[in-house]
């Protein structure tokens, strides 16, 4: 069986596994032996060089396989599309994304909780606005690039 796309291993890394997993205190080590075996086939391009990668960085890769692992069929094409879609950003907007998710990380747990449950109370109708706004936002208009004409 061919092992998975780098896009699904990067999908673990950042969909799956918490930002805040490699900032925390230091962990023991994850011994490759210790996962099972299909973490290690959906893995297996880390194999070679996972005793050096630091403990936080096993620990959320082995983390996020255990999700992919877990997931049904559906949330796994979601995350590869929502994947897709993360790298179809141009790099100041992740980096944008990646400061307010950080921010967000740093809220007081009530006031994130306060958060969600407001976006949740928003009407179906306006989240979708909302979210097309910000689709919108990220796509360059149509007219924006000419093609080229030879002379």
């Amino acid at each position: 069986m061919k092992g998975p796309s780098l896009g699904v291993l990067v999908v673990l890394v950042l969909c799956c596994a918490p930002l805040t997993s490699w900032a925390a205190a230091p962990a023991p080590a994850v011994a490759w032996d210790s996962l099972s075996s299909d973490q290690q086939q959906l893995l297996e391009q880390f194999q070679s060089n996972w005793a050096t990668l630091p403990p936080g960085r096993q620990r959320a890769l082995a983390r996020g396989a255990q999700r992919w692992l877990q997931m049904e069929p559906a949330e796994r094409s979601r995350a590869q599309n929502q994947f897709r879609n993360w790298q179809q950003l141009p790099a100041e907007q992740r980096a944008l994304i990646r400061q307010n998710y950080r921010a967000f990380a740093r809220l007081p747990p009530d006031q994130r909780q306060r958060l969600r449950q407001q976006w949740q109370q928003t009407d179906p109708a306006e989240r979708n606005r909302q979210l097309q706004q910000l689709r919108q936002q990220r796509q360059p208009p149509r007219d924006a690039v000419q093609p080229l004409t030879p002379p």
